[in-house]
């Protein structure tokens, strides 16, 4: 299973993507999403390394800077639990998995630079390449730190508050992936108590992120060639390492044949959920409206509220309804007292054949 470091190399990929694809949002959730991809990137780069090390003393470097990135995101995904739920980010649930993210992090720092084993056993060579195995203690503290946080999750998305501050169109499938995110850690957790078993979390990491990025993805987005791309390759990368390793022994050639088959296949399914992403609604192109403002019609068109447009395009509901006057002065045709906005939705309706 040598192969096994571009399981983490394909998260890295799709955690790219997310990042991309997040940079430009100005909402709470938005900006805490992206700071959750940046950990994530950081802490499967530095895992594709650790996995791929010569010696045992770089890969445990590595897993010491590694630790770094990865421990804030159980704290990171409560956050975006809470924003959910509809609570703020002042919300003293946060409070107890902070204080023990504080007290973790001074804790492994002491023991790194003093040389201690009470945390770390050590890094222990696999076939999937270098792990850490950690003692007792140390899986203690893990355990309690991503326990706490994974509980208070559940706890606050199974008791929201009325009104969320996030509106979303995957808003009720977000609780879902969240634990799909919380089982790929606690994955993770196995090969840390010293077991031959793959840190195979990365892959949900993969495929989440994937996901994410497909429905937030806008092909107005001046990287979005460079998001396609990326999508692709993470997809490919993914997809191919897994059949790779759930295959039998065979023959080269015929392992060979299979791999590149799945990389193919999952590039090609990238792309097929990329052109079914909301497409141009109508043909406005007489009148002359901006690149966002026909992203805005696209979005009017698949059935999106004002909130969500706003959430989509990372701009405040200000700004939106800014784009929205000008959209009703180059399409409406006077004032009659209706509501501008229903009779925009229906005009864009009609011009794209769905009423």
């Amino acid at each position: 299973m040598t192969a096994f470091f571009l399981i983490p190399l394909s998260a890295f990929l799709a955690d790219l993507l997310l990042i991309i694809v997040l940079r430009r949002r100005r909402d709470t959730f938005g900006r805490a999403f992206l700071l959750l991809a940046i950990f994530l990137a950081g802490a499967n780069l530095l895992l594709v390394f650790q996995l791929i090390s010569a010696d045992e003393k770089t890969a445990g470097l590595l897993f010491h800077a590694m630790r770094h990135a990865l421990f804030p995101v159980p704290v990171i995904l409560l956050a975006l639990s809470v924003l959910l739920s509809g609570r703020k980010l002042s919300s003293p649930v946060l409070l107890f998995p902070l204080g023990l993210l504080f007290i973790f992090l001074v804790l492994i720092n002491l023991a790194f630079f003093s040389g201690s084993s009470i945390l770390v056993a050590g890094m222990k060579r696999h076939t999937f390449g270098f792990f850490p195995v950690l003692n007792t203690p140390g899986l203690l503290l893990l355990s309690t730190l991503f326990g706490a946080c994974f509980l208070l999750s559940m706890s606050v998305l199974l008791q929201p508050k009325e009104a969320s501050v996030v509106d979303h169109p995957l808003k009720r499938r977000l609780p879902v992936l969240f634990f799909l995110w919380w089982v790929g850690f606690s994955l993770n957790l196995i090969p840390l108590s010293g077991q031959a078993f793959p840190p195979v979390g990365m892959a949900v990491d993969a495929l989440i992120c994937i996901l994410f990025a497909s429905h937030l993805i806008s092909s107005d987005d001046r990287l979005f060639r460079t998001s396609e791309m990326l999508g692709a390759l993470s997809a490919s990368a993914l997809g191919g390492t897994l059949v790779l390793l759930l295959l039998p022994e065979q023959p080269g050639s015929v392992q060979t044949a299979t791999v590149m088959i799945a990389c193919a296949l999952s590039a090609l399914l990238w792309t097929r959920i990329i052109q079914s992403s909301p497409k141009p609604s109508g043909d406005f192109s007489s009148t002359a409206l901006t690149k966002q403002e026909n992203r805005i019609c696209e979005l009017i068109n698949e059935g999106y509220s004002r909130k969500q447009i706003a959430f989509f395009l990372g701009v405040t509901e200000g700004t939106l309804r800014n784009h929205l006057m000008n959209i009703y002065a180059k399409l409406l045709e006077g004032d009659d007292g209706r509501d501008r906005f229903q009779r925009l939705t229906v005009l864009i309706k009609k011009a794209s054949g769905k009423t």
